[in-house]
């Protein structure tokens, strides 16, 4: 991302109609944070809140997923403000972690069942749930049931629900986002 965030304002008011969003190779959180944060940029701007405060709550929001660094506004407004990406590897300040599969999603009760596969989640952590027809849902784990009985953590192994607000389905990937 050249993180034209920041002058998405200028870029419309230049004629600028269509924007492309690199996606290609990249995790569904990934195209969905991106496209999410523009959009919400682009309305502002046609409402009237676009504001150095939400610019930065946007750049906050677009570190959180791949990047190799923002190369800040790129050559555009006649600046080299930088390097095309001056570091190597993923720079993101929030890493997702693969963690189970979903068995079963109970549509009434809003309720996802899963088979935990690798490593351990708890209350109160913020996990991320994909799959090619899901798409992706975020959501903060506020309970866990095992065997009918509340538990703080799940571990490898577990057979656990966690209630989900938006539909999931079976084989969904399970992550956790650190």
């Amino acid at each position: 991302d050249l993180c034209t965030i920041g002058i998405v304002d200028k870029l419309i008011k230049a004629g600028i109609s269509i924007f492309k969003i690199e996606g290609r190779a990249r995790s569904p959180d990934y195209v969905y944070t991106v496209t999410k944060t523009y959009k919400e940029a682009i309305d502002s701007i046609n409402n009237k809140t676009y504001s150095k405060d939400k610019i930065k709550t946007w750049e906050k929001e677009l570190k959180t997923v791949f990047n190799r660094g923002f190369w800040n506004n790129g050559y555009y407004l006649g600046k080299k403000l930088g390097e095309w990406a001056n570091s190597y590897g993923n720079k993101a300040t929030k890493k997702k972690k693969f963690i189970g599969i979903c068995l079963h999603y109970f549509t009434k009760k809003k309720i996802g069942y899963f088979n935990i596969q690798t490593s351990s989640i708890k209350l109160q952590d913020e996990i991320l749930i994909t799959g090619p027809t899901t798409g992706i849902v975020k959501e903060k784990i506020n309970s866990i049931v095992n065997e009918k009985k509340s538990i703080e953590k799940a571990k490898k192994g577990d057979l656990i629900t966690i209630p989900i607000k938006e539909k999931i389905r079976k084989n969904d990937k399970l992550f956790l986002i650190k």
